[in-house]
């Protein structure tokens, strides 16, 4: 069992949203994005999974007690390492949050509706489309919309 646990200033403090304690019981969160930001705290919960799924290696040797230590050890691995963890977390993510065969049948619906709108598709710009639809669809599965842009582009629904 993981708790959810808020943390007042998180964010403010150390520049994080939330983070999975090293011993993987704890997944601590900014309290204002626990208590305001719905969206924000789905998306760092799934993404926070995504870490103790997807790189269960690197808690094995770690025994960090503070968030001080966690932001210190965070900082010390490579950038290009640490994109690629953060990158694979953000993509599992959004694909727990926003099934592919889910979103390929909003977007068809979305795009049905520019039609019974007398709008076509092809008159719109890719990227302005992209972002127009992203709205109700990212409403619809409690993602912001740049989850929505993201995996739109990803699965190449446009």
């Amino acid at each position: 069992m993981i708790d959810i646990v808020p943390v007042p200033e998180l964010q403010k403090n150390f520049d994080v949203d939330a983070f999975i304690s090293w011993d993987r019981t704890e997944i601590r969160v900014d309290g204002y994005i626990y208590d305001y930001r719905i969206n924000r705290y789905r998306f760092s919960l799934a993404h926070e999974i995504g870490h103790v799924v997807l790189h269960p290696k690197i808690w094995e040797n770690t025994s960090l007690s503070a968030i001080g230590e966690w932001k210190t050890a965070m900082v010390s691995i490579d950038p290009t390492e640490y994109g690629f963890l953060e990158y694979h977390a953000n993509q599992f993510a959004g694909l727990v949050l926003v099934p592919p065969e889910i979103l390929r049948q909003s977007v068809e619906r979305e795009l049905e509706r520019l039609k019974e709108k007398g709008q076509s598709a092809a008159q719109f710009d890719v990227d302005l489309l992209t972002s127009s639809i992203a709205v109700p669809i990212a409403t619809e599965f409690e993602v912001s919309r740049a989850v929505i842009v993201r995996r739109i582009n990803d699965d190449k629904l446009l």
